[in-house]
């Protein structure tokens, strides 16, 4: 019982470390997607962390050292159109410069929103992880079918025979000859189990291109480029650039409220850059196809 259990903790184990590496590398590319210039290293760092974990914050202008402060917040009312009028900003250190008292939005306060819809970037994220994670464990179980040792069935005087002879099939030897009744001790223990781990693999890479593609980064298709034609590579391309394209006008849009409603004398405004390039359109005149041989020619 004892040896059941700690095979399945290391099941565990296992799954939760492909979990950790997957998010990590996920978040390692958010971190690095966009960076926002006239703040510093640590804010910057701050704002995209939220981002991602909550999908929101907060930026309001410190009066005394003309700083622009971020910070996460809670809506406490709403308009019309479900939009936070007045919010209550979190003061996650206690420190003695965020205000206590609730603040208007648009007015004392500029509110972020990574996306449209107003959710954390890693909630798509961690759907994908899921998947990706099941298929990687799914990935694994078939390696472990395919691990099933060859079997040399024999009695104690045959073993130093036996060695021999597996000795000179682990050393490569082409020929090696034995005797009818050693033949028949030689299996191989057969688990009928299908050989899949190529497909599990590309269903895999398709996950994570569908996921770096929500992130707006650029991506290679399931098949090789060149085995596609001209419409499916650049509407992958447009999908990337329309993914990026919806986080980035947030991003510019918040810059552009903050500089015109709390950026004073003495504050220095802000921008946004995104660090990806945009996936370039693929022209016929210019596109190979798998025989080496230009569309147009």
């Amino acid at each position: 019982m004892k040896k059941d259990r700690f095979e399945k903790v290391n099941i565990q184990n296992l799954r939760e470390r492909i979990r950790t590496a997957l998010n990590n590398k996920y978040f390692n590319l958010w971190m690095g997607s966009y960076v926002f210039e006239g703040v510093s290293e640590e804010a910057n760092d701050f704002i995209m962390r939220k981002l991602w974990f909550e999908g929101s914050v907060a930026c309001f202008a410190e009066k005394f050292t003309k700083d622009l402060i971020f910070a996460p917040f809670a809506a406490q009312t709403y308009n019309i159109y479900d939009f936070p009028e007045k919010v209550q900003l979190i003061n996650i250190r206690a420190v003695t410069f965020i205000p206590t008292t609730p603040q208007l939005v648009n007015k004392d306060v500029v509110l972020l929103y990574a996306q449209p819809n107003h959710k954390a970037i890693r909630m798509i994220v961690d759907d994908y992880i899921d998947r990706i994670v099941n298929v990687e464990m799914v990935i694994n179980t078939n390696l472990s079918t395919h691990k099933i040792p060859f079997l040399y069935a024999v009695n104690p005087q045959d073993e130093a025979k036996a060695k021999d002879v597996v000795t000179r099939i682990l050393n490569d030897e082409p020929v090696i000859f034995m005797d009818f009744n050693e033949l028949q001790n030689v299996q191989a223990l057969i688990t009928n189990t299908p050989y899949i781990i190529d497909k599990l693999y590309q269903y895999k890479i398709s996950l994570e291109n569908e996921l770096l593609t929500y992130l707006g980064i650029d991506n290679a298709p399931d098949e090789k480029k060149e085995r596609l034609i001209v419409d499916e590579v650049n509407a992958n391309n447009a999908l990337i650039n329309a993914n990026r394209s919806v986080v980035l006008t947030q991003l510019e849009d918040f810059c552009d409220k903050v500089n015109e409603i709390l950026v004073t004398e003495g504050i220095e405004e802000i921008s946004v850059i995104c660090k990806y390039e945009s996936s370039a359109s693929v022209h016929e005149e210019n596109y190979t196809t798998e025989e080496g041989e230009s569309e147009n020619e």
